[in-house]
Parts: structure tokens; C-alpha cells; sequence
């Protein structure tokens, strides 16, 4: 169960042992036992497609190609945005933005609040990321244990705690993990759109340090790892 948890954490870039993040543990099951795990049909281009429906039905202006410069404020509230070409948009009930704590105070065109300024300074990055391989198979992938040949997503890592464990250790000082610790989807399993009949797309992924303490670069090690993952796959 430890390492069921644990992993469940890794998948979503947080390190098990980072302040703060005990909460992920309750959120992240509760989340998914009540939404279940879903993906698009046709792919994550798919569900573009039906965000545009959606919000185009719900009378949406979309604009492409429009880079948002700043965030125009008016008595500490958020009012509109201007765009890299100069044209200034006002909103009608609020500006949505998915914007990076850390460039949140150069694209306000107002000095930010004391703790909004606190609460960025407090913000971390996550230590690590994942690499991924894709591979485009003439027949579903086949595993040792095969009740889960059938499944679109699987989670494959150690079954010893303290394996586990080193993987994130690894990660976390910017070692690339020789433990077997994986990711696989093959979502042609619900998804028959997204390879030919009888065939499968295959993607495996695995968590990785942002920056390789030994200096090298990923470009330097790219060819390594994709090797090794194939590797285990295989095994």
C-alpha cells in the first residue's frame, strides 16, 4: 500500500517526502474514485476540439496567436488583459489565467499584495519530470502477468519499499534510476481510433531528474536512456 500511494505521488511530480505535500495523499484518491481516470478519444487533440465546442456553444470568442502581455488591474482587481500587438480586451466578469507564480508579478501592470508576494517566494518547482517513449506496435503489448494485458494503464515499480524508495532518492539528486520504475499505456485498449486494427500505440514513460548531477545534458544521455527503458520493457 506504501508504495502503491508513494508512486501515486511520483506520477504527478511531487516528491513523497516534500513539505506540504501530504495533502496530495488524500486528494489524488478521493479524486480519482469519484471522476475515475478518463482520456480523450482521438487523443489529447480531441479534447480541444470539444473544449472549442463547448465554449464556442456557450457563445466564446477564440483568438489564436494572441500572447498576453499584461494583466490590467483597476482598484486591485483584475479587469482585462493587453495583448503583444497593443489591442487591450476588458473583461466582462473576471480574467482566467494559468499563469506561472513566478512571472505572476511582471505581468500585473500593479504592485501585487504583501502575502500574494510571500506566497511566490514560498513557491518550489518540482525536482524532477518524467521521459517518455513512444512506440507504434503490430500487436498489443503482452506482460508476464497476463490479467493485466487488457489494461490501457499500467504502474509498474518495485515491490520492496526501500527500491522504491532509491528510485526517488536517485531522481532527487540528479541521478537517472537503474531500478525498474515505469509507466505504460496503451490506449488503444479504449480507444480503437488511435491505432490500426489489431495493432497498438505503446508509451512508456519513467520519472527523471531535471538536471543530471554529473553534469551531462539530456542530449548527451537521450540515446542511453532510450536504450535502457526499451531494455526493461523487454525484460
Amino acid at each position: 500500500l506504501k508504495i502503491h500511494m508513494l508512486r501515486l505521488l511520483t506520477e504527478h511530480f511531487v516528491d513523497p517526502e516534500a513539505r506540504g505535500e501530504g495533502g496530495a495523499l488524500f486528494m489524488y484518491p478521493a479524486f480519482f474514485e469519484k471522476y475515475g481516470f478518463q482520456t480523450p478519444r482521438g487523443g489529447s487533440g480531441g479534447l480541444v476540439d470539444a473544449m472549442v465546442r463547448q465554449l464556442e456553444d456557450h457563445g466564446a470568442e477564440l483568438r489564436c496567436n494572441s500572447t498576453v502581455t499584461k494583466i490590467l488591474t483597476s482598484g486591485g482587481k483584475a479587469v482585462g488583459v493587453r495583448l503583444a500587438d497593443g489591442t487591450e480586451i476588458r473583461a466582462k466578469e473576471a480574467v482566467v489565467g494559468q499563469i506561472h507564480p513566478f512571472n505572476l508579478q511582471k505581468m500585473v501592470d500593479d504592485v501585487l499584495d504583501d502575502q500574494v508576494l510571500r506566497e511566490i517566494k514560498r513557491a518550489e518547482t518540482s525536482s524532477f519530470s518524467c521521459v517518455t517513449a513512444h512506440y507504434a506496435l503490430d500487436t498489443p503489448p503482452s506482460y508476464v502477468h497476463p490479467d493485466i494485458n487488457d489494461s490501457w494503464l499500467n504502474g509498474l515499480c518495485p515491490t520492496s519499499l526501500d527500491d522504491f524508495k532509491n528510485v526517488v532518492y536517485d531522481v532527487r539528486n540528479g541521478r537517472i534510476p537503474k531500478t525498474p520504475s515505469m509507466g505504460t499505456i496503451a490506449t488503444h485498449h479504449v480507444d480503437p481510433s488511435r491505432a490500426p486494427e489489431g495493432k497498438s500505440t505503446f508509451l512508456v514513460w519513467r520519472i527523471m531528474p531535471y538536471k543530471l548531477a554529473d553534469g551531462s545534458t539530456w542530449a548527451d544521455r537521450k540515446a542511453e536512456v532510450e536504450e535502457e527503458t526499451l531494455n526493461m520493457v523487454d525484460s
